[in-house]
């Protein structure tokens, strides 16, 4: 192995410990991939964005692992104050029928009222703290006393 480069108390670059690469293979630059497909917290629609389908597959089996059922549900969901809101879409590869499809709008409603409940009640909480601060904070004010002792010889 030969020496391909000295420095002294110079910086390190980020890439400098990677691995090398191969001149087929070339993978994709994994922070702009993920810069460009997930949203920032910061925008106020970037929850509302955050949608999508997730799949779940419960299976059984008897003793000689052969299986005995298999349910695959599945769900589409999206995000509402950071809270997942699910709805089952399909059982088992079929669409629901009429009335389960019902049953899931409804069930979905409800946990959207929840959630806008509980956000309101947040809301006021934190107002009313703010308003309770303000107001102590002028009643009793509590401060950090510091105090110096020096020695002399």
């Amino acid at each position: 192995m030969a020496v391909t480069r000295i420095a002294a108390n110079a910086p390190v670059g980020e890439r400098v410990f990677d691995f090398p690469k191969k001149q087929q293979v070339q993978l994709p630059d994994l922070k702009a991939l993920f810069r460009k497909s997930m949203p920032t917290r910061s925008s106020g629609q970037a929850e509302g964005k955050l949608r999508g389908t997730r799949y779940e597959e419960e299976t059984e089996y008897d003793k000689t692992g052969k299986i005995t059922k298999r349910d695959i549900k599945e769900y589409s969901f999206f995000y509402l104050d950071g809270s997942e809101i699910s709805t089952l879409t399909k059982k088992d590869g079929q669409p629901l029928s009429e009335e389960e499809q019902q049953k899931e709008n409804e069930k979905t409603q409800k946990e959207i009222k929840d959630i806008q409940k509980a956000h309101e009640k947040k809301e006021v909480k934190e107002e009313k703290a703010k308003e309770e601060g303000k107001e102590g904070k002028d009643d009793d004010d509590v401060g950090i006393g510091l105090s110096c002792v020096s020695a002399s010889s």
